[in-house]
């Protein structure tokens, strides 16, 4: 009650507040993939050319391919589709900033599923692949890599069907066009599954995240010696709370270069599928710790994805939300200590939604988005735009340990909103 007189300027843009960061879809959908319907695809950037690179694997022939792109704004143009191998069953591709060159390693179909890889590379608009390269004889199956700058190696980790479907991972050195490898490596001794990975750079370590049958689900470090050969694997925890069975599916892992940790995500099987992000902390050299689980849709939620964004330092997750007739969102997380604090959620697609791969673009500043609406198949761009909000009228401010304003209660108040 009363009346309030204000002298001098007024804010009409809260600018000491904490910029907030809002993702948007941009342009029309792009399709790299002619006619065909691909059961995966994920995006890999060569940083040497400038060039996005696409593979998949078609679902009408289970052909691996692969096409060059070339961003400019919000459209992308590609070369010519490349087909790596006739026969595939899972892949996973990474770009080595070493050599400039792309691996790809899969499960050969057509080859009694055995464990190989190719190295790709990119010139003008097209791709060219070398010899394929054995690197186990057994059948490898839910292949993914990571790859190691600290060391110039390639991680691969797969499950070994021949081995009772435990977690294995071997490291590769990619000379010219070809592949060597050191020895294999167990670790874990469970039927694992769903592995994903990135690289932490400030602890100069592999971080791959995987579920199992009866051994939880575990986040994982693996540091590889000059020799190639895998020399730590064992320090690792469990980022959900159930150690004795497998709860989550649909895992990504994103390191986040701001806060020097690194974010999983998982649809969580004991929470209703809901889903779920996690702080991973590896620092220290030992087992990772984990925060508290923060969930970011509270609906059945899968195909999750999740790219880093180094610029505005915070996490971008695409999902398929099973709560909203199952359309395509995306939206932001920013590290906060242990926790998680989300931005809005954003619909780009309203049909039934499959996301595949998100990718930051280093030199273009966007996320490059593939996903599917069955049976249509696209890329999206993905603009991050930063501003600041308004001061919410009638709310009490206060300043925060940086200096910016914020509701959130401290020692000193700055005021009311007017």
């Amino acid at each position: 009650s009363g009346e309030v007189v204000v002298e001098g300027g007024v804010i009409t843009n809260g600018s000491l507040l904490p910029a907030v960061v809002t993702p948007s879809v941009n342009g029309s959908e792009i399709n790299p993939y002619g006619s065909d319907v691909p059961y995966y695809s994920q995006l890999v950037y060569d940083t040497a050319n400038d060039k996005l690179v696409v593979v998949w694997q078609d679902n009408t022939t289970v052909a691996g391919k692969a096409v060059v792109g070339t961003i400019s704004g919000d459209s992308i143009s590609f070369g010519t589709t490349v087909t790596w191998d006739s026969n595939i069953n899972s892949f996973g591709a990474v770009y080595d900033s070493n050599s400039g060159k792309i691996v790809i390693a899969f499960q050969d179909a057509g080859d009694s599923q055995k464990g190989k890889t190719l190295v790709g590379t990119v010139s003008g608009t097209d791709i060219s692949f070398g010899s394929e390269n054995t690197f186990l004889t057994q059948r490898s199956e839910r292949v993914t890599c990571v790859f190691d700058s600290s060391v110039n190696k390639v991680l691969i980790v797969f499950r070994n069907q021949d081995n009772s479907n435990y977690g294995t991972a071997i490291a590769g050195t990619v000379s010219g066009t070809s592949m060597t490898f050191g020895s294999s490596v167990v670790f874990s001794s469970y039927n694992s599954d769903n592995f994903k990975g990135d690289f932490d750079s400030s602890q100069n370590t592999s971080i791959v995240a995987f579920s199992t049958i009866g051994g939880g689900n575990v986040c994982a470090r693996f540091n590889i010696s000059s020799g190639s050969v895998i020399s730590s694997y064992g320090n690792k925890g469990f980022f959900t709370g159930d150690v004795s069975s497998s709860d989550v599916g649909d895992i990504g892992v994103a390191y986040d270069t701001t806060a020097n940790r690194s974010v999983i995500t998982f649809s969580d099987a004991n929470n209703s599928n809901y889903g779920t992000c996690v702080v991973a902390n590896f620092s220290g050299g030992g087992v990772p710790t984990f925060g508290s689980e923060v969930v970011f849709n509270a609906a059945t939620t899968s195909r999750n994805v999740i790219g880093n964004d180094p610029v505005n330092g915070l996490t971008l997750i695409a999902y398929q939300d099973g709560g909203d007739s199952s359309k395509g969102k995306f939206l932001t997380a920013i590290v906060d200590g242990t926790s998680l604090t989300y931005g809005s959620a954003v619909t780009f697609d309203t049909a039934t939604t499959i996301t595949w791969s998100l990718l930051k673009d280093p030199d273009g500043g966007k996320f490059i988005l593939s996903y599917m609406n069955y049976p249509n198949t696209y890329l999206r761009t993905i603009t991050m735009t930063s501003g600041f909000p308004n001061l919410a009228i009638g709310s009490t401010y206060y300043v925060q340990d940086d200096g910016t304003l914020s509701t959130t209660s401290s020692s000193v108040t700055a005021g009311k909103a007017i």
